[in-house]
Formats: structure tokens, C-alpha cells, sequence
């Protein structure tokens, strides 16, 4: 009998410890990058500010979910800030072509072999990361930030999509039809 009760307590005590193994494990394995923080105040447009959120640059990276990443060059240039309304992005006309897919096993290679960020123009070197949601827990944005970190270059704008971004995004990954023009933008625009 106590033969039987030693030999019960070794496999509890085996048990439990790779239980306990088994919960560390699977309690590391999503970690947390970046948290979006909320949209400053509008500020008023009769004096040109620096924009609270840059919308667009050169480099544009819509992380859809862990491995669906769009990439797209179109961005607006400011010359004079007078009557921007920065709270708002401006209306890129952004179509479904204009949406480069990267996989996510394949986005440094497509950061290298673009030279993405290293251009001699300051513009040029600067990316913007948006994603549909507030917390970025996608090993795409680790890859990106770690990229930019390494080279030493322009640091990255984080934020949520634009309503531009989700609509077109959207069709592009459900093989829907887009047209901007038949939708009704709760949004708007600067312009």
C-alpha cells in the first residue's frame, strides 16, 4: 500500500510539473509590439503645424493580420498648410492595383531588395505602418521597426488604417469589387 501511494505521488508531482511547463510555454508565445495611441486634438488650420499623424510617405505597410501585408507608394506632398484639416487624411484615390501583397516570410527580403528607407531624399526614407487594430502584435511590425533600427533609419509612423485603406484593403483580400466613388465615406477628407 504505501509502495502504491509513493508511486502515485512521483506521477502527480511529474504531472504537475509539466503542466506548469506546458502553461510558460504557451503564455510566451504572442508578444505585444505596439500599442496606437489616440489621435491628438485638431489644431487650427489659419497657421501651418506639423501634421499630428502622418497619414502617407514614400513607404506605406497596411498589416491586415499576422501574415497579410500591403504595400503602396502613393502619398501627398504639402506645400503650404493653410486650410489642411490634419485630423482628416487626405483622399489618395488608392485602387486595389496600387496594393503591392508581400507575405510575411517574404518582407525583409522586399525590404532589402527595395532599399526601402534609404533613398537620399529625407521624405523618401520615412515609412508609415497602419493597422486595423489598435494593438500590432504581428511579427510583420517587429520586422519592419527591427529593419529601420538596424540601417539606422528615419524612424516609422504607427497608426490605425484610414477608412481609404480599409475599404480598398478589404476588396483586395475578399477579390471584391472597389469603386471609391460608390461609397459613402463617413470620414472624409482634407481637400
Amino acid at each position: 500500500m504505501l509502495k502504491n501511494i509513493k508511486y502515485l505521488s512521483c506521477l502527480v508531482i511529474i504531472f504537475v510539473f509539466f503542466s506548469k511547463c506546458a502553461n510558460i510555454n504557451t503564455n510566451s508565445e504572442k508578444e505585444i509590439y505596439h500599442i496606437i495611441k489616440p489621435k491628438i486634438k485638431k489644431v487650427s488650420d489659419s497657421l501651418f503645424y506639423p501634421p499630428p499623424t502622418l497619414y502617407y510617405r514614400s513607404h506605406n505597410f497596411i498589416l491586415i493580420d499576422s501574415v497579410t501585408i500591403y504595400y503602396h507608394k502613393k502619398h501627398v506632398i504639402y506645400d503650404c498648410g493653410t486650410g489642411i484639416d490634419f485630423s482628416k487624411p487626405p483622399f489618395l484615390n488608392l485602387l486595389k492595383n496600387d496594393l503591392i501583397e508581400i507575405k510575411q516570410n517574404q518582407l525583409y527580403k522586399f525590404l532589402v531588395k527595395n532599399n526601402i528607407g534609404k533613398a537620399p531624399s529625407g521624405f523618401d526614407k520615412t515609412a508609415v505602418i497602419s493597422s486595423p487594430k489598435d494593438t500590432i502584435d504581428y511579427l510583420s511590425f517587429k520586422i519592419i521597426n527591427d529593419y529601420y533600427k538596424t540601417n539606422k533609419l528615419e524612424r516609422i509612423s504607427i497608426r490605425r488604417w484610414t477608412e481609404e485603406e480599409m475599404y480598398v484593403s478589404n476588396a483586395k483580400k475578399n477579390e471584391t469589387d472597389y469603386n471609391p466613388n460608390n461609397i459613402n465615406w463617413k470620414t472624409g477628407f482634407d481637400h
